[in-house]
């Protein structure tokens, strides 16, 4: 078994719909007791555009941006995680008609690890033999083979339509060795279901799986 220490841990919802991104300004979430005044003020809040086809602004904790056909709503500390559920579901109970078809949940897992053990996850995954044989004839001096990137497609087995995809690579400097896992929870959404509620009832079972996923990867390395 490999030991592993996690470094990163970011959290990240989409939404497609349909929206008018200049409507996202920082006034329009404390008009709506969204974010408090305080959190969106001039001191804590930056706003990169707000235009008719792209919205974009963060403060500490936040980072939302809105186009036409999406929002995103982002965090680098997941002790906010409820709070990205709570804003987005908000947003959508409030703009019903946008008529939500999909969302995405993601979670973004970065771990350390010793140069043995990072080296003994790429080799799990993509065992470097077999890679090797492949590339018969190639100089020794040319460098050994190594995993790139891994992405894999799981079909739901609960009762939202839709899949899980995992995206696991090698990220970090070379001196300091690290793996990253990208959990993406993808719902799409049926006429009969509301997306706030949705994402409401399904944010806890998201950060478990989310979690358990990633642990039980490299737990079985």
């Amino acid at each position: 078994m490999i030991n592993y220490q996690k470094v990163r841990d970011e959290v990240a919802c989409v939404a497609i719909a349909s929206f008018s991104p200049e409507i996202f300004h920082p006034s329009w979430f404390t008009k709506h007791n969204l974010i408090s005044d305080a959190e969106l003020g001039d001191d804590e809040c930056k706003i990169d555009v707000i235009h008719q086809e792209m919205s974009r602004f963060g403060n500490s904790w936040l980072r939302f941006e809105a186009l036409r056909d999406r929002i995103q709503i982002s965090t680098t500390d997941f002790t906010r995680s409820d709070n990205l559920k709570d804003l987005l579901s908000s947003i959508l109970s409030l703009l019903t008609e946008s008529g939500c078809k999909q969302i995405g949940f993601n979670r973004i897992l970065s771990y350390n690890l010793n140069a043995k053990d990072y080296h003994a996850v790429g080799n799990a995954f993509a065992p470097k033999k077999m890679w090797d044989n492949a590339f018969e004839g190639v100089d020794d001096d040319f460098g050994t083979v190594g995993l790139k990137s891994l992405e894999y497609r799981l079909n739901r087995s609960d009762s939202y339509k839709g899949h899980y995809l995992v995206k696991l690579f090698p990220s970090g400097p070379e001196e300091k060795p690290e793996i990253t896992v990208r959990v993406n929870d993808h719902v799409e959404v049926r006429s009969d279901e509301d997306p706030a509620l949705v994402i409401q009832e399904h944010w806890r079972d998201f950060e478990n799986m989310s979690e358990s996923l990633v642990n039980n990867i490299l737990r079985s390395v």
